[in-house]
């Protein structure tokens, strides 16, 4: 008798491979589960078969290939080909209900050893993410421990401020290249090679710089960032520091006051106000005003998710008038809102970023997430509720120093 051993998935394969490696006549005398390993997921179970074989395993190969053979045996020995196929199908059927009966009895009495293994399951899986979690502290910490002093700090301050672990890695990267090439200690010159890293990293665009083509600018934003004063900010710098004429164009006819508001600043510096109830009355309004060296566009606050109010100021983009769309954010928004608000203003073409409110906010990383992500470059700040003063223009010195506060130090 000849008894082989085979550790498979199922009963299926169980079926299959016996058959393959001994032959239809072989018979399964048991089956058990085990635990194999699983490579870096530690055990998954098994079924482990016991299988045995009376007679030798090319006996029912011969006598099968005789049946296909060119040249016919004589009829007795066909008899005994019928004969053998007989066995071998009886066998089969015997087998067939013995497997059935086997696996009947695993799912009737295992119901406790599957609940056990699901509990084990868990307990790997929980394992595995400490261990995860784990290795991702001590790669902070080494890359923290890494450096000394003054650099070290930094890179602790990187990380409190919000800067995704990518983005970090990035930088150390790049600046222990730079430092590298020139054959400079870290402890002495980390610190400025860091944040010559950072502004490098920065992107910067100036829409608001004198052109001498008429500029039209739409500032967009979700509700209570400041998009009506910033305007105002906006416009004070090119009519008082540039000597430019200019207008103000508003479709926010929603918000109580917003009319109001911008008609005190356009009474401030002098300048019309046109307030636009379609995209229709926007483009009337700029032919109106095409002799202003700049136009700013109000629009009302909206939820990121108020698709349809997005949808309305799309349709002022798309009315056939040349324009620059700015998104401004406050940065004292958090890292997820802040991707889904530039996700949901992205359906037009954004210029710019603007982000408001840094008095108020106490870390800076998840714009600077933002910038990066969405490849959107800064184009100024504001700093503070009064009108002109609190704005100012964003520069890659401004960036390295609301991350890596080098000013305060």
């Amino acid at each position: 008798m000849q008894t082989r051993k085979f550790v498979v998935g199922n009963v299926s394969q169980a079926i299959q491979v016996v058959k393959k490696e001994m032959g239809a006549d072989a018979i399964i005398l048991s089956m058990r589960t085990v635990r194999q390993p699983n490579g870096p997921f530690g055990t998954r179970q098994m079924l482990e078969v016991t299988a045995s074989l009376d007679r030798p395993v090319a006996k029912p190969e011969k006598t099968l290939r005789a049946v296909v053979d060119d040249n016919a045996p004589p009829a007795d020995e066909a008899r005994e080909v019928e004969l053998s196929l007989a066995d071998v199908m009886r066998e089969m059927g015997v087998l067939r209900r013995r497997l059935e009966i086997m696996e009947e009895t695993l799912a009737e009495s295992s119901l406790e050893q599957k609940l056990s293994q699901v509990a084990s399951n868990i307990d790997d899986l929980q394992l595995s993410m400490r261990e995860v979690l784990m290795a991702q502290d001590r790669r902070e910490q080494s890359d923290e421990m890494l450096y000394n002093g003054d650099l070290g700090r930094l890179v602790h301050e990187l990380r409190l401020s919000g800067i995704g672990d990518d983005l970090v890695r990035d930088l150390l990267k790049d600046t222990m290249q730079r430092l590298g090439k020139r054959s400079l200690s870290p402890d002495i010159y980390g610190v400025d090679y860091l944040a010559q890293s950072v502004m490098d990293h920065v992107r910067i665009a100036s829409p608001f710089a004198p052109d001498n083509e008429q500029q039209i600018h739409m500032i967009v934003g979700p509700t209570g960032v400041g998009k009506t004063t910033t305007i105002a900010k906006l416009a004070a710098q090119q009519v008082f520091g540039l000597e430019r004429s200019a207008a103000f164009l508003t479709v926010d006819t929603f918000r109580v006051g917003a009319i109001d508001q911008l008609r005190t600043y356009a009474r401030i510096l002098d300048v019309p106000l046109e307030v636009c109830l379609s995209d229709v009355e926007v483009v009337e309004a700029v032919r109106r005003h095409a002799d202003k060296d700049v136009l700013f566009i109000d629009t009302a606050g909206s939820s990121q998710k108020d698709a349809a109010m997005i949808g309305e100021l799309a349709k002022v983009y798309r009315a056939g008038v040349p324009m620059n769309v700015h998104l401004i954010v406050s940065a004292a928004t958090d890292g997820q809102n802040l991707r889904d608000i530039a996700d949901r203003y992205g359906v037009m073409p954004l210029s710019s970023l603007i982000v408001s409110k840094l008095d108020e906010a106490t870390h800076f990383g998840s714009v600077y997430n933002l910038m990066h992500n969405a490849r959107l470059p800064y184009s100024c700040f504001t700093v503070g509720q009064n009108v002109p003063d609190d704005i100012e223009d964003a520069t890659p010195e401004r960036v390295a120093d609301l991350l890596l506060s080098i000013a305060a130090k």
